[in-house]
């Protein structure tokens, strides 16, 4: 779910702007997932059900599992409001969710991780890109991976 590229919120209905459905950006973005998330899906999906079935007249069964009660799509901005509270509870920096993943991928980068490797973890299409984006070629995290390593 998400907002479709170039698209003008008001060619949309009221509160659907960010609850399209677009497909992934790259072949390579198609990954398998862990056991561990697969597992947390098939108890979404048994909340979803519960919900479809105690509201027959009002759910929509649109086949979503990460839905509201009522089976409309949540917005992707929906879970950021938790996210954000968990970083202020723990006196964390407010970043973004993305920041995470750019931290992780340079870090692998700067400790020595094959890109290749580490290209398909991010899942680029092509360690190029991995390269091109995250390496730190002018040594700006220099020490992160010592830092990283003391916590």
């Amino acid at each position: 779910m998400g907002r479709i590229h170039n698209a003008v919120k008001e060619d949309f209905a009221p509160k659907t702007f960010t609850k399209q459905e677009v497909g992934l950006k790259t072949k390579s973005s198609y990954r398998e997932i862990p056991d561990y998330v697969f597992e947390a899906i098939l108890k979404e999906r048994q909340v979803y059900e519960r919900n479809r079935n105690r509201r027959k007249g009002e759910f929509q069964d649109m086949d979503y599992i990460c839905c509201s009660n009522y089976g409309r799509a949540r917005s992707k901005g929906f879970h950021c409001r938790y996210y954000k509270q968990l970083l202020a509870e723990n006196g964390l920096p407010d970043i973004r969710w993305h920041d995470l993943r750019s931290t992780y991928c340079t870090l692998l980068l700067k400790e020595a991780f094959n890109p290749k490797a580490v290209s398909k973890l991010m899942g680029h299409s092509k360690e190029l890109i991995t390269m091109d984006v995250y390496a730190d070629n002018k040594g700006i995290i220099a020490d992160g991976g010592r830092k990283l390593r003391n916590i």
